[in-house]
């Protein structure tokens, strides 16, 4: 539901205030598009293109730079880029670095070779091309497969990843392949694990703490990567406070919501789960109540004792 795009820095330079308005509401929280930081010079090389126009008037420098800050506010790294200063052209460039590691589709202001994979700025002002497309829901199969397959390019870009379930057990092995499913994900991340992963679960459903601990440290290390560290945290909710029941995947990028749940079904059920990307004002609440601050509980819930550390075991 949520795809990635390179954007030709000339585009952005160029870009009138339809185009550009285009950009940016295309580009918004909860909209399923993200733009990739290719390269990671890209700002520069936008003002580079646009300093060629001798003509540009100073309100055209400041749209120009409120268009390119609000674009580099929902931007996804991606480590090492091939990247080829003398080659022929920045889209040049973009093709052979979709080799190596996919776009959902490249953003050009023209496509000369007629690639599948490259968007025309022409055809995301039409909003008709079915690369400009954006689901905002999806219905997957609810096994752990198919419910990581359904948010890996939120999982594979995030460093910052917030597993919100109030029924996570982590003596229950539904959830414990769901989760080996959806951190095989984050694995794929380019540049190394995230630098921070947290579980969320309720202290009143989940057992005693004892009991809790003892089962996280001894069940989960093998369903997390070795090298990769995650935070369990049991929360109580506060008097006229918020809830802890909907689940959450939330990353820096945006979230999503399940109906069902974080954990499996039985595949003998046909079971399906729908899968919801959250809209830019929920996504920005719903992150702020649950997001931890400074490895404390997070602002909306009381946290029950000490978070659980755990470090991953499991290699390929």
């Amino acid at each position: 539901m949520v795809r990635e795009y390179a954007l030709d820095p000339l585009v952005v330079a160029t870009a009138d205030r339809i185009l550009g308005g285009r950009l940016r509401s295309g580009f918004k929280m909860g909209q399923g598009r993200i733009m990739a930081r290719y390269p990671k010079k890209w700002r520069r090389l936008v003002w580079d293109a646009f300093n060629a126009f001798t003509d540009a008037s100073d309100m055209d420098r400041t749209r120009l730079e409120v268009l390119i800050n609000e674009l580099f506010e929902f931007t996804a790294s991606r480590g090492e880029v091939c990247w080829d200063p003398a080659a022929a052209s920045w889209l040049d460039n973009a093709i052979v670095e979709h080799q190596r590691l996919p776009f959902h589709a490249i953003i050009a202001g023209s496509d000369p070779g007629k690639n599948p994979n490259i968007l025309t700025a022409d055809a995301v002002l039409e909003g008709s091309a079915s690369l400009w497309a954006a689901r905002n829901s999806c219905m997957v199969e609810r096994t752990a497969g198919p419910l990581a397959d359904a948010i890996a390019p939120l999982l594979k870009k995030c460093s910052d990843l917030v597993f919100v379930d109030p029924h996570f057990g982590p003596d229950k092995p539904r959830y414990r392949r769901t989760l080996k499913s959806f951190l095989e994900r984050v694995k794929e991340r380019p540049g190394g694990p995230p630098k921070r992963v947290e579980i969320l679960t309720s202290a009143s459903k989940t057992g005693t703490r004892c009991f809790f601990q003892t089962e996280c440290r001894d069940r989960l290390p093998p369903c997390v990567p070795q090298g990769m560290q995650i935070v369990v945290r049991r929360l109580t909710e506060r008097s006229g406070g918020e809830g802890l029941h909907h689940r959450y995947v939330l990353t820096e990028f945006g979230g999503v919501g399940f109906r069902w749940g974080l954990d499996d079904g039985d595949r003998k059920t046909g079971h399906t789960e729908e899968i919801s990307l959250l809209e830019g004002h929920v996504y920005v609440r719903r992150w702020r109540q649950y997001r931890a601050n400074d490895g404390g509980p997070p602002p909306a819930f009381d946290q029950e004792g000490q978070a659980i550390v755990v470090v991953g075991s499991r290699r390929q």
